[in-house]
């Protein structure tokens, strides 16, 4: 118990005040085409699906994802978010390693009055989700009220991993953690789930310290 307090307040402190103690290189996915982001749908073809302009992604909301093709472990991921007409479902995925739907992963839910919960997918588990009596024990429920905008408006999810840790924030709002995860490296994805949703300035900053 001592144990996953510290690692809490580890976390918090290095979001409040770590930052001039790191020396991070941003890796800015969006900025990638879609060529260089693995695709998987449930059915159908990808190609129709998913597409970009400029620095915007968008996914139309047919079941599938799109992933980087390379693992990252120890990272700040930050990804703003909006919904194209009605709000639904998505999703942000981070260490993904297994391809299937509903893959081997963590993710941050993104659906409409939602966002911020954190589900333990494809197998993955926490401290959090032992403990969970829930029906739904996979589903680690956000700890604040909705703080989403209106649709059509920006949101900003911030993910921070470090080692078997996890903290989520929403708009600002620290909204959820994890603790001793059972994966704690893989691919990052944005889920398409239910209605067109557009992603932009999706960047990891790897936490990389200074000697």
């Amino acid at each position: 118990m001592k144990r996953q307090l510290f690692s809490a307040v580890l976390l918090a402190c290095l979001l409040a005040g770590g930052a001039a103690a790191r020396n991070p290189k941003v890796i800015r996915l969006s900025d990638r085409p879609l060529s260089a982001w693995k695709s998987v749908m449930k059915e159908g073809d990808a190609a129709g699906e998913f597409s970009r302009d400029k620095k915007i992604i968008r996914l139309s909301g047919k079941f599938g994802y799109i992933r980087t093709p390379e693992e990252f472990s120890d990272y700040r991921l930050t990804v703003e978010w909006r919904w194209v007409g009605e709000p639904t479902n998505s999703g942000i995925f981070v260490h993904l390693t297994e391809d299937k739907i509903w893959p081997a992963c963590y993710e941050c839910q993104l659906m409409a009055g939602r966002a911020g919960d954190l589900i333990n997918s494809g197998g993955t588990t926490s401290n959090e989700r032992k403990a969970n009596t829930a029906p739904k024990s996979h589903v680690i429920s956000r700890t604040g009220p909705a703080n989403e905008r209106p649709a059509g408006e920006w949101n900003r999810a911030e993910i921070l991993c470090e080692g078997d840790n996890m903290l989520v924030y929403i708009n600002g709002e620290l909204q959820n953690k994890l603790t001793g995860l059972s994966s704690t490296r893989g691919a990052v994805g944005l889920q398409s789930e239910g209605g067109g949703i557009e992603f932009r300035n999706v960047e990891l900053r790897p936490l990389q310290y200074k000697e």
